[in-house]
């Protein structure tokens, strides 16, 4: 999954890790919705880490990979 977006603006990569959310791509928290590893905006971002590990996402200046 890409997010072309990077992290927006005034939100650090600590704070993804920490499961702060804000919103910047609908489609993906639908997809993350569908496929059930969303429950709230964020709420997942913890377990999931926690369960894959922090090398599943790779984060760039003009997107954020998250690889399954």
């Amino acid at each position: 999954m890409i997010s072309i977006d990077g992290i927006p603006a005034g939100f650090r990569e600590e704070d993804l890790f920490t499961g702060v959310s804000i919103p910047s791509n609908r489609e993906l928290i639908r997809i993350f919705n569908d496929v059930e590893i969303a429950e709230q905006l964020g709420s997942r971002m913890n377990r999931t880490i926690r369960y894959y590990g922090k090398s599943i996402i790779e984060i760039h200046d003009d997107m954020i990979k998250v690889l399954f």
